[in-house]
């Protein structure tokens, strides 16, 4: 294939190089014979394995073609957008193919996306939980028929929900406002850093001025309305950063619902629940990608080292590299085999109970990616990330991930949350395998538990430490979600060995926090 080079704003020239050949470990999923498909009837009777084969050949298709990027703003062109989803890239998403696969082939769809282009991931992952869930679930019959269809002619939308010092999931804490007054609306709106995945308009939220009850209205906005101060980003071609405001008039058929009573306010959280537990997806094939070129880059280290210490260096960093793509696939498959007691997939079912494992999710699984694109790069020779740098994307992915907010808000949720559940001794339920991390633990890491549970016993947690707790929990989660099983011995206990690190070094600033407070 082709390589070939994009212009990044203003940082110059990236290469993002020849595209990789699918990864061995992808054999359990993508079939040796892809299907030849013509049309969208043939797209929906496909099995799940043949569909996936078939939106493998179209994402590469589409992500090497010279016309992938539009030539004036960098980002993902509308030809190539729409070429993917005539080829099916939103089909799962749109409801139109088996039901019970849905999940699964959401989150294998992302996953091969961000493998080649994170800033494609990342566009699918918006569109899917962020725009069509939301219309599909908000919308009225009207709305749903109109821009459901308008998204399978290639159309982009996003959502703008996040604002300063806010998660994305505060649904009741927002400045952006509304009122109503007849048919037409008057809407003020202040958002913050959001990602803009297409250019036809915004799903936006804003509490109701003035209501006796705090109201949140969820609005359709034609993106013509939209004034936005975009910020760059070093790398991301489908997602555009900015401040977006404005204050407008719409009449009354833009606004999808306005939600009131707890169970709608709980369901337009449930939103970002799925959306935080679709992110594994699109993380795992990030670090799929930061592996295969921390292999290479190694490889020519190795090659040219002349001490045995350098070479063990290298090998070390490529096990720590390899542990988080074993963590990673575990949190996948948490969420892709995930059935509650009635058989529900999480994109069936109102996931609102598990809002700290899907915080989770999120959180833990781009850190993970992170680090690793940090670990690839000082492989490749730098100090740090660098302008240019085609996978340096994974610094604005950390950051503001899907309009969530920064992870100190979600690490602030968990720690929080799951020290009350120790407390009130409510930690199990269906995802949060505490017990089986405890048969796991080497002796420092239990230590570090132990103290932490004393502390929360004791009631004497120092009040501020639930970023740093949120961090312990979220390793602790997926120690106990590693299934021994599905990977060699030295594949486990390389993993294990590296959670049960980190939870030391957590540890460590949690008693350091502890001292200073």
């Amino acid at each position: 294939m082709q390589e070939r080079l994009v212009e990044i704003g203003d940082h110059g020239l990236g290469r993002l190089g020849t595209l990789p050949p699918p990864l061995k470990r992808w054999e359990s999923f993508l079939p040796q014979q892809t299907p030849d498909v013509t049309s969208d009837t043939e797209i929906t009777a496909l099995s799940t394995p043949e569909y996936l084969a078939h939106m493998h050949k179209c994402i590469v298709d589409v992500v090497s073609s010279p016309d992938y990027l539009d030539a004036e703003t960098g980002y993902i062109s509308d030809s190539a957008w729409q070429r993917l989803v005539k080829g099916g890239f939103l089909a799962s998403s749109l409801g139109d193919r088996d039901p019970n696969m849905r999940q699964e082939e959401i989150m294998h769809v992302g996953r091969m996306a961000s493998y080649y282009d994170i800033s494609l991931g990342l566009s699918y992952g918006i569109t899917t939980a962020l725009v069509i869930m939301p219309i599909a679930r908000f919308g009225t019959l009207e709305q749903q028929e109109e821009y459901l269809t308008r998204i399978r002619n290639g159309e982009r939308f996003g959502l703008a929900i996040t604002e300063r010092d806010r998660s994305g999931s505060s649904a009741l804490d927002m400045d952006s406002s509304y009122s109503l007054n007849g048919d037409e609306i008057k809407l003020k709106m202040y958002k913050h850093l959001q990602g803009l995945s297409g250019n036809a308009g915004l799903i936006v939220t804003a509490l109701r001025k003035n209501a006796p009850t705090k109201t949140v209205g969820l609005f359709l906005v034609p993106q013509e309305h939209i004034s936005t101060e975009r910020i760059p980003t070093a790398g991301l071609n489908g997602i555009c950063y900015g401040i977006n405001t404005g204050e407008i008039t719409l009449s009354k058929n833009h606004l999808m619902v306005e939600l009131q009573r707890r169970g709608l306010i709980d369901d337009f959280r449930d939103l970002f629940t799925k959306s935080r537990a679709f992110f594994v997806g699109m993380s795992l094939g990030q670090q799929e990608r930061e592996e295969e070129l921390a292999k290479e880059y190694a490889q020519k280290r190795i090659i040219g080292g002349k001490l045995q210490a350098e070479i063990a260096g290298v090998q070390w960093v490529l096990n720590n590299v390899h542990a988080r793509t074993v963590i990673l696939e575990t949190l996948f498959n948490a969420v892709v085999e995930y059935r509650d007691s009635d058989g529900k997939a999480l994109t069936d079912r109102s996931i609102t109970g598990f809002i700290s494992e899907s915080g989770i999710l999120k959180t833990l699984s781009s850190w993970l990616a992170h680090e690793s694109a940090r670990d690839r790069a000082e492989l490749k020779g730098g100090k740090a990330f660098y302008a240019g740098d085609a996978l340096q994307d994974v610094i604005d992915t950390w950051a503001f991930t899907i309009f969530e907010g920064s992870r100190l808000f979600l690490y602030d949720q968990i720690g929080g949350d799951v020290a009350a559940r120790l407390k009130n001794g409510k930690l199990e339920n269906e995802l949060f395998f505490f017990d089986r991390a405890k048969t796991r633990f080497n002796r420092r890491a239990r230590f570090v538990v132990a103290s932490i549970q004393r502390d929360i016993d004791r009631k004497t947690l120092p009040e501020g430490s639930e970023f740093i707790l949120g961090e312990i929990f979220s390793y602790i989660f997926a120690l106990g979600l590693i299934d021994e099983d599905r990977y060699s011995a030295k594949e486990a206990h390389n993993a294990t060995d590296y959670i049960n690190d980190q939870i030391e070094k957590k540890g460590a600033d949690y008693r350091r926090f502890k001292t200073a407070n």
